[in-house]
């Protein structure tokens, strides 16, 4: 029964980190753009970048173990 908990916390914090990238960067994006001086093309062109970079790398673990 504690490693059912266990892994429900653990793919409970997974699928809020994963969330939290997308949405969280997304509210930032005039931050971002007056900080690196670029348009809005770009901007969520980084944004989107970023966020599947991330959400790439948060999977590649399940995928393979070790």
């Amino acid at each position: 029964m504690w490693k059912k908990g266990i892994a429900f916390v653990a793919l409970a914090l997974w699928s809020g980190l994963g969330s939290w990238v997308i949405a969280g960067v997304s509210s930032a994006i005039l931050l971002i753009m007056n900080e690196f001086n670029t348009d809005l093309e770009q901007t969520i062109h980084g944004v989107a970048n970023w966020s599947i970079l991330t959400i790439g790398l948060s999977v590649f673990p399940c995928r393979y173990p070790y």
